[in-house]
């Protein structure tokens, strides 16, 4: 089962670059997806609950899952490609709407060969945190 978390910015973002910095070292990919739901009624903790369970069906156990302030999660996928994140997220994003939810899903994805990129995978943490 992935690892949730519900913890602060910082801790979100401290997770983010540690996860980074390893998929440099090892050369590695490294996922993020943003689901922002489009709640019309109130998050209640029951159904943040329901919201997580369904969520972790669809990762590894290494992956981890952040609830952000209001309706939003983020969910950093180690060892992912930019490819597999794109079908985990439709997958959640399935999964969520047969639930009557309604799911925006944002994808961020960072691999050595593609480093370019870089400096704006480096802010990864903040651009979900504020997307």
């Amino acid at each position: 089962m992935a690892k949730y978390l519900l913890h602060s910015k910082d801790e979100c973002d401290s997770t983010i670059s540690r996860e980074l910095n390893r998929a440099i070292i090892h050369n590695r990919s490294l996922s993020a997806i943003l689901l922002t739901l489009g709640m019309r009624f109130s998050l209640t903790p029951s159904l943040t609950k329901k919201i997580i369970s369904t969520i972790k069906t669809s990762l590894l156990s290494y992956d981890y899952v952040f609830k952000l302030e209001g309706e939003k999660f983020v969910l950093l996928l180690p060892e992912t490609n930019q490819k597999e994140a794109v079908e985990k997220g439709m997958k959640i994003k399935t999964q969520l709407e047969a639930l009557k939810i309604s799911v925006s899903v944002g994808i961020s994805s960072y691999h050595t060969a593609h480093t370019e990129g870089l400096e704006t995978n480096l802010n990864m943490g903040s651009r979900l945190r504020h997307a």
